[in-house]
């Protein structure tokens, strides 16, 4: 089933509904199935998206990326506010959306892609800057983002958010 989510109000539901679906509900928010807080990093956004709740077969460690996530880069050029959106997963591929703010010597954007499912679980792209790599926590309530190019190596957390 494919939703589409062509408000903000719907995305909340959207991730809550996939995280249920997804067998995460303790890992979407601090008490166990509550709603995750609303999404603030300042970063550029997409006008609509969809998110297609995980296949039930899917290991747990791949279907937790679902949903919507935030945090701010740490880089050699300063801090880097980012979001995350896992609109669709399976065994082999990610379909994302990934959005910045302005920070770093870098403007606000915002872009889609698909990422490659590593065999340890964990979700890559390549861009032009370099590659991206997510490894979700073993707990399933934060991504560890890195980036390697040439200014040097870039790290991120970010954790569920609601957004509104």
């Amino acid at each position: 089933m494919r939703l589409a989510i062509p408000s903000a109000t719907l995305v909340s539901l959207a991730v809550a509904g996939t995280a249920l679906l997804a067998g995460l509900a303790p890992a979407v928010g601090a008490q166990g199935g509550d709603e995750p807080p609303p999404c603030t990093t300042a970063t550029a956004y997409p006008d609509a998206f969809n998110i297609t709740p995980p296949a039930t077969g899917l290991p747990r460690e791949l279907s937790a990326f679902s949903g919507v996530w935030e945090g701010t880069w740490s880089t050699p050029s300063g801090p880097l506010p980012a979001r995350l959106i896992v609109e669709a997963i399976d065994g082999a591929t990610a379909r994302l959306i990934y959005a910045n703010g302005a920070g770093a010597g870098t403007s606000p954007g915002v872009f889609r892609t698909t990422a490659r499912v590593l065999p340890d679980n964990r979700l890559r792209w390549d861009s032009g800057i370099g590659p991206f790599t997510f490894t979700m926590s073993s707990d399933l309530s934060t991504i560890q983002g890195s980036l390697d190019n040439r200014t040097g190596l870039s790290t991120v957390v970010l954790t569920r958010c609601s957004w509104q």
